[in-house]
């Protein structure tokens, strides 16, 4: 990890909580909160491995928490494994929309992910592969979502009421004018929330995490190379076949890759 890279991530660190308290079951006979405090510890004294496997053994637990998806996400950066940090960052912006520090990560694995393809291969572009829709609620959580729907509905209602006064005719033409714009408000949020939750994505969402993996034809060791996949990529996830994951990437390319190639965002 070059230097550059290193101080970009250390900005990022002063979201790691050593003194955090999850709830969860027990993790391996040891409680999630005595788990997380190794992890943090492991990474502050430099074995981010460690770190990482503390992390992820939360996770197998059944922890689905923000701040462990950031830390992780973290522990793998110092790592140089930037597909795998990008999908957790990715993974605590799913958890916590929004998050300021999750999202410098994200940005800061990405360029130093890009960095070390260009100083190994030249020039690349990763795609980060999101619908407009998805790019405008990405940072934003649903109960926000509902409560400026019901904001407008809000508004709506009595600005008419106001405006078209009390005489009866005035108040019928003013109730079918609310219902309209309100059944409006509804289907852009739904349309927004659609979004949110991927609805109108194919596939699960996810993050190819090691470079240069093969896409192949079908679910086979032996199936005809298409292309490959590479570290950091954006991924649809639409099908899985024992160890094999078929796959949609940019550009209309897709194929068959090994479930350890990608990782799901969503916990």
């Amino acid at each position: 990890m070059n230097r550059p890279a290193i101080t970009e991530f250390v900005i990022t660190l002063g979201c790691l909580l050593v003194g955090g308290t999850l709830l969860g079951t027990p993790a391996h006979a040891q409680p999630t909160e005595e788990v997380f405090s190794e992890a943090n510890a492991a990474y502050f004294r430099g074995d981010h491995r460690a770190a990482a496997d503390g992390y992820a053994q939360l996770e197998a637990a059944g922890v689905a928490d923000a701040d462990v998806a950031f830390n992780r996400a973290t522990a793998h950066a110092q790592l140089g494994e930037y597909g795998r940090a990008i999908q957790y960052f990715e993974r605590a912006l799913h958890l916590r929309p929004g998050d300021d520090d999750a999202t410098a990560g994200l940005g800061a694995a990405r360029r130093a992910l890009a960095r070390r393809i260009t100083d190994a291969e030249g020039e690349v572009e990763l795609s980060e592969q999101r619908g407009f829709g998805e790019a405008i609620v990405r940072d934003l959580s649903e109960p926000f979502l509902a409560a400026t729907t019901l904001a407008v509905w809000a508004l709506i209602f009595i600005a008419l009421w106001v405006r078209m006064g009390t005489q009866r005719a005035r108040l019928r033409l003013a109730a079918s004018i609310t219902a309209v714009l309100a059944v409006l408000a509804t289907s852009i949020f739904g349309a927004l929330l659609g979004a949110k939750r991927g609805v109108f994505h194919e596939g699960e969402r996810a993050v190819i995490v090691e470079d240069h993996g093969a896409l192949l034809e079908g679910p086979d060791p032996r199936a005809e190379t298409r292309g490959e996949a590479r570290e950091g990529e954006q991924a649809s996830i639409v099908d899985t076949d024992g160890d094999y994951a078929r796959v949609a990437l940019s550009g209309g390319r897709s194929g068959w890759v090994l479930t350890s190639q990608v990782g799901r965002i969503a916990p």
